[in-house]
């Protein structure tokens, strides 16, 4: 009993002893902050001066004004805890923007209550040293900078320099920690100094946003706080039309990035597994965040505010396809596909199927009507997306959409305008009940209430109870613009319900006065009624399908395919068996965990569970058990030329994306061992962001590893790695005899392109940094043999033959995949020998944009051309004046080529 008591008096003596601490800490926090003082948390034992030792101020802070004041406060454990007037300050115009944080501005936080907290770190002395004392200290009582603030904006040298946000309260936790000697960053770097500062300009967006986790600050708590929401702070107003230009300001630094994203590592269970957790950083595409519109109706903001919350914005998720384009600047007005058949007259406007939902509760109808038109369209061939009020004037979802739904019977803001623009730019657009039909047919009210119960006859269903507006077409009132056809009518007053107008520029409108995307209990006055739209509900399915494929869209039911086990090829017994020994260490069971999969490793077919899980991909690793009827191996091994990518293959028929399933073996392989896993086909397959990306059978879906020296030439320019992957498919292609000849070309930053106007496939690169090599982990996509719904490589080469003659052979995916990971490595080799210029040769054979003209609205509409890329593997442009400017794109995921800012001037 007596030992209990003491056990609770002595918890009770650390609670309150905390508690203590706690308040000691953030009284000081309030203290300064208001009295505009930094409060400075400093580590007496590093080799870089403190400020009252050196009498001058941080590189990373301006020059203080003379008089200032410095007061100690706290010494304990060799650290300090100072007071300096007045408050330091820090220029952002040099710094680069943390992705999460793209659409910050330091307007956007004033008076809020928040503080701005600079720190200063520095690699350790010695890693190892530094990683087992991390480890020592008690899991609970170690503090992530990341978890307790928002990082905002990094600058690189010495010391490396990190601006995040916080509460009073968590800088308070902050402070204590440092003191105590157990606050971290993940990034295995040593903080030696944290104050709080103030902050003036902006940080250059030198990468595009692409998180799945925002963060919220509480002033009320300091316990850590992550949502899945989207973004973490509100879009800066103002409106943006599809060609404005953002302004960055200029910075020096080399476009580089040390994300603090937690690694996608197992759980800290060994030294390995731990330096792995603390070392994983990303490196991601080139984009910045987009300005919104403003809401223009003062009675409709607080519903706005309501769908920023819930909805997921259409510009994390335009589709990353893999046969056709998801942000190429189209030209062709017509989405001319069949479903059968081939024609020279290639499609080329991307599968994107968007629907507009109105402006209030938008987020709720577009999944409602979401889940009814998946069941219409062929899933493995068409992306659907929520086109929101706000994006209809500020993204160019015009050139980038095959199919406009409206769902909503009031359009806004000048939103029909854009909808008519598309419209006569070859679109295809299905109404129901929507203003936009006045545009082109004048209706009569045939029914006293909003929605109503209607017989409807189209083309072959007869009498079918369908929801319906309370209007009717007349068709003596078409426009003399567009042609009309009738398809469905009310069976009792025959007035017109549907109707085909077509313009001559090609664009297609399915008027509907028959709400069929409304689901039966929408309408269930009684039940009567119900059970008559449900008895209905079926044929209503067959005339929204039936619609789409006059349209010329694939509408066949696609059979979702079951996950498969995958098996592990090697090039050689040697490599299997040095691949194995160098796992065993981090194995339990069989299994190896890292955060988005688990790994299981079987010897035989025997011990394969029923059913495969997106959670645990089984792993035959025997090579009597290894042969695969879906992969010709023998056809993969007979192109690879490396000596060290792709000589450790992991295949699947059937994966959900290979994206996550190299995680947890990128630092225990041998570095003569380079990885690829390979899908046959994608179920769940992850563009940039939360983008689609169609992974049907017949593409080329791999994804490997790469490692590269952080201080070599690659190492410095690491936007390079995807123009190097991008370049190696089109290598792959036409490095063969006879092949050099096909129309394969490359639109920056990452896409594969058939000549200027089909995407064939992409890039999409995540890095981690660990001893000084980056891990870069590389996705890549492309289609070889599936000809639906645009085109495919086979396709081209087919062309090719007729067109000229010849009998070139088709290709197989095995062939080009090993074909580009050949051509990969020895792009690298040449990159890393001779330099970016060596590189650049080859890769403007293929490229798009030399010569290009371009308009840079926020630069005053000035006119520049495309010249080239700069040294860091951005777009390098020249206005007449012979003025040279490096630009980036915007936030838009539809084209990356439009909206460029400027940010950085030569």
């Amino acid at each position: 009993m007596f030992i209990t008591l003491g056990y609770i008096f002595i918890w009770l003596y650390q609670s309150w002893y905390e508690k203590t601490q706690k308040m000691k800490y953030f009284s000081l926090v309030q203290r300064c902050a208001s009295a505009k003082e930094s409060l400075v948390f400093r580590n007496l034992q590093k080799v870089v001066p403190s400020l009252s030792e050196s009498c001058h101020f941080s590189p990373l802070v301006e020059h203080a004004l003379r008089g200032w004041t410095e007061e100690m406060l706290i010494e304990d454990h060799a650290k300090q805890v100072v007071r300096i007037h007045p408050k330091q300050k820090v220029d952002l115009q040099r710094w680069t923007s943390f992705l999460k944080s793209q659409s910050w501005t330091p307007e956007m936080t004033a008076n809020s209550g928040k503080l701005y907290i600079l720190l200063e770190t520095v690699h350790p002395d010695d890693e190892n040293a530094y990683m087992v004392s991390a480890g020592n200290i008690p899991k609970r009582k170690r503090v992530k900078v990341d978890d307790y603030g928002i990082p905002l904006a990094w600058r690189s040298g010495s010391p490396f320099g990190v601006v995040v946000l916080c509460s009073p309260d968590q800088f308070a936790t902050l402070g204590k920690a440092f003191v105590e000697g157990c606050l971290f960053m993940e990034d295995v770097l040593e903080i030696q100094e944290m104050l709080s500062v103030e902050v003036v300009s902006q940080p250059a967006h030198l990468l595009r946003f692409d998180s799945s986790t925002d963060y919220i600050i509480s002033s009320g708590s300091d316990t850590p706080c992550k949502t899945n929401s989207g973004f973490p702070f509100p879009s800066r107003e103002g409106s943006l039309r599809k060609s404005s230009l953002h302004k960055v300001e200029e910075r020096t630094e080399v476009p580089f990035v040390v994300d603090d994203d937690e690694g996608e590592g197992s759980k800290v269970e060994d030294k390995e597994d731990e330096e792995e957790l603390f070392a994983v950083n990303e490196v991601k595409e080139m984009i910045t965040q987009n300005n919104l519109d403003k809401c223009q109706n003062e009675d409709e903001v607080e519903d706005e505010e309501e769908e920023e919350e819930e909805e997921i914005s259409l510009r994390d998720m335009v589709s990353e396809v893999l046969i056709t384009d998801d942000s190429g600047p189209q030209k062709t007005a017509n989405h001319t596909q069949k479903s059968k058949g081939r024609t020279a007259n290639l499609v080329v406007k991307p599968p994107n199927v968007l629907i507009y939902c109105g402006k209030k509760d938008s987020a709720r109808l577009f999944l409602k009507a979401k889940a009814v038109f998946e069941q219409c369209l062929s899933t493995d061939s068409y992306a659907i997306y929520h086109l929101k009020h706000d994006q209809v004037h500020s993204t160019p979802w015009i050139e980038n959409t095959a199919l406009l739904i409206i769902c909503s019977d009031k359009l806004y803001d000048a939103t029909d305008s854009e909808f008519l623009e598309y419209f006569q730019k070859g679109g295809n657009i299905l109404s129901f009940g929507s203003p936009l039909d006045g545009f082109f047919i004048e209706k009569e009210e045939v029914e006293t209430a909003p929605a109503a119960i209607m017989s409807l006859t189209y083309k072959s269903w007869k009498e079918v109870t369908t929801i319906c507006t309370r209007f009717a077409f007349r068709p003596e009132t078409v426009k003399p613009s567009v042609e009309m056809r009738t398809v469905g009518f009310n069976q009792k007053t025959k007035k017109p319900a549907i109707v085909i107008v077509k313009s001559r520029t090609g664009g297609t409108a399915i008027l509907s006065q028959v709400l069929l995307e409304k689901d039966p209990s929408e309408m269930a006055i009684n039940a009567d009624i119900f059970s008559l739209l449900k008895q209905a509900n079926h044929v209503r399915f067959e005339i929204l399908r039936d619609m789409m494929s006059s349209l010329g869209f694939r509408c066949e039911a696609v059979k979702a395919s079951a996950l498969t086990p995958a098996v592990l090829l090697c090039c050689g017994e040697g490599t299997r068996n040095a691949f194995l020994s160098s796992i065993q260490h981090r194995l339990k069971n069989g299994l190896l965990k890292s955060q988005k999969i688990t790994l299981n490793f079987l010897d035989s077919k025997r011990d394969l569970p029923e059913t495969i899980t997106p959670d645990i991909l089984p792993i035959l690793t025997r090579a009597v058990d290894s042969r695969v009827a879906n992969f010709d191996f023998a056809a993969y091994k007979d192109n690879l030329g490396t000596r060290v990518l792709g000589q450790g293959v992991l295949y699947s028929d059937v994966m959900q994306s290979t994206m996550p399933v190299l995680d947890g073996l990128l630092f225990s392989v041998p570095e003569d061992i380079g990885l690829i896993a390979i899908a046959g086909q994608q179920t769940s397959g992850k563009g940039r962001g939360e983008n689609t990306w169609l992974s049907p059978r017949g593409c080329a879906l791999f994804t490997l590893h790469l490692r590269i020296p952080l201080k070599s030439k690659l190492g410095q320019r690491l936007a390079f790695i995807q123009h190097i992957t991008s370049a190696a498919v089109v290598e792959a292609v036409t490095s063969m005899p006879g092949y050099q000849d096909i129309c394969l070309r490359l639109k920056w930053p990452n896409d594969i392109y058939y000549n200027n106007v089909i995407k064939l496939g992409g890039v999409i690169v995540n890095s981690t940094i660990m001893h000084g090599v980056v891990h870069a982990v590389i996705g890549c996509g492309f289609n070889v043999s599936n000809s639906n719904p645009t085109i495919c490589i086979n396709d081209i080469i087919k062309q090719y033959n007729q067109e000229n003659g010849t009998s070139l052979p088709l290709c197989s995916t095995e062939q080009l995949i090993a074909l580009a990971v050949t051509a990969l490595e020895r792009l690298v080799d040449l990159f890393q020998t001779e330099g970016v210029d060596a590189f650049l040769k080859i890769y403007y054979k293929y490229w798009l944009h030399s010569g290009a003209q371009i308009q840079l609205e926020r630069e005053g509409n000035l006119e520049v051309e495309v010249t080239g890329l700069d040294e860091h593997g951005y777009l390098l442009v020249q206005a007449a004046s012979g003025r040279c400017l490096s630009v980036q794109p915007d936030s838009n995921s539809f084209d990356m080529m439009k909206n460029l800012i400027k940010f950085k001037e030569r």
